[in-house]
């Protein structure tokens, strides 16, 4: 692989290893609404990648639900008290030796950038600084700052417009069909990573590289 000159990244299940809180949250949600299928392991292990807020709230459609599930959930997720989220070991060390180089680093993510909830701020940007790696990355693109989502090319697209980098330039990283679908539709070169949760993943993506650890995937990086 010839060296990028951007990296953007997806944040959970790719860097930050969000699944128990995630899980947590959505077991409450669907416990308080009376919902026992799906159960919320089977959920969240057999998502693509897609915006979560449409997906569960046609579940509580499904279900009869008169208000909407997704803010039950997003209740009891935001905001995480700080140290249950953590990046995936070996992480750190990938994100750091980019940032030596010169690499411009980005997240793209369907959760929200930043809200606050009772008073208190929580989301992606929130969860960089936590896990001490906000000041790597020059550009975090949330949920509320596109009409579409991923798999959508806009997220990216808007990554790359406010980097000012060429999509040839550029490689998308993650571990979802809709992350690989949303970076190959603006012509990134894209790398699923495997040690996420979601199932069969590789089978469902089309990547032009695969990495199983984060030391393969600095070293496919390097070029």
């Amino acid at each position: 692989m010839t060296t990028p000159k951007a990296v953007l990244f997806d944040l959970d299940d790719t860097l930050l290893d969000s699944y128990g809180t995630r899980l947590n949250a959505l077991q409450t949600a669907f416990i308080n609404a009376g919902i026992s299928s799906p159960s919320a392991e089977e959920l969240l292990q057999n998502l693509d990648g897609s915006p979560f807020a449409p997906i569960a709230n046609r579940i509580g459609a499904d279900h009869g639900l008169e208000y909407d599930l997704y803010a039950m959930y997003q209740q009891v997720l935001y905001p995480t008290p700080p140290g249950l989220n953590t990046l995936y070991p070996g992480i750190k060390p990938v994100l750091e030796s980019l940032y030596a180089r010169g690499t411009k680093l980005g997240v793209i993510t369907s959760r929200l950038r930043q809200v606050q909830i009772a008073g208190v701020f929580s989301g992606a940007s929130q969860e960089l600084k936590e896990t001490g790696v906000a000041g790597l990355f020059d550009v975090v693109v949330g949920y509320e700052d596109t009409t579409n989502h991923k798999p959508h090319p806009e997220p990216v697209q808007l990554a790359l417009t406010t980097l000012s980098v060429s999509a040839q330039d550029t490689i998308m990283v993650g571990d979802t069909p809709a992350d690989i679908e949303a970076g190959r539709a603006t012509g990134c070169r894209t790398c699923l990573v495997t040690w996420g949760t979601i199932r069969d993943a590789a089978e469902r993506a089309h990547a032009d590289f695969v990495a199983e650890t984060p030391e393969e995937l600095l070293s496919l990086l390097a070029g």
